[in-house]
């Protein structure tokens, strides 16, 4: 298999958490996607993807969204619990250069109009989170801003018990 590792690999990654219960719509992907990878590719990259990975067998469309196969859930889930996204993602990269797959004949064909709102509204998402964590309400000047914390050594009040 000749696919793009740089892309595919995380793709798969992302689409394996995305549909963990059940198939994933395309914005949980692309949100997924910028979980494990950190950034947002463009629709095309996407589109690609999925075209590349369902001619190969390893992306399906199931009940109106999208899961892995069994052989690429095999693939994805031979990984260690403890191990950080890029060391999956290596082995996931291993795993598809020694992979021989039988192209299959369902392919998925997603256009970058479907695609396209996905991840612009991931996107705006995204930007609106952090502009709601940017803006802490300001205390009143003249209050002291400082959390009162109790000091280690203070013990705690004790509690009278009921007779």
């Amino acid at each position: 298999m000749r696919p793009d590792h740089d892309f595919d690999a995380p793709f798969l990654l992302a689409l394996s958490l995305a549909a963990k219960r059940r198939p994933a719509a395309l914005l949980e992907i692309v949100a997924a996607f910028d979980l494990v990878s950190g950034d947002i590719p463009i629709a095309a990259r996407f589109a690609e993807a999925f075209h590349r990975l369902s001619q190969f067998g390893l992306v399906i469309a199931q009940d109106g969204g999208y899961t892995l196969s069994p052989y690429a859930l095999n693939i994805v889930s031979g990984q260690k619990k403890n191990a950080t996204h890029e060391a999956r993602i290596l082995a996931i990269k291993q795993s598809l250069t020694e992979c021989r797959i039988k192209k299959d004949p369902v392919l998925i064909h997603l256009t970058l109009e479907q695609l396209a709102p996905a991840v612009r509204e991931h996107r705006a998402s995204k930007n609106d989170a952090v502009k709601h964590i940017s803006l802490k309400p300001k205390l009143p000047e003249g209050t002291d801003q400082r959390v009162v914390r109790r000091k280690s050594n203070q013990a705690f009040a004790a509690r009278q018990r009921k007779a």
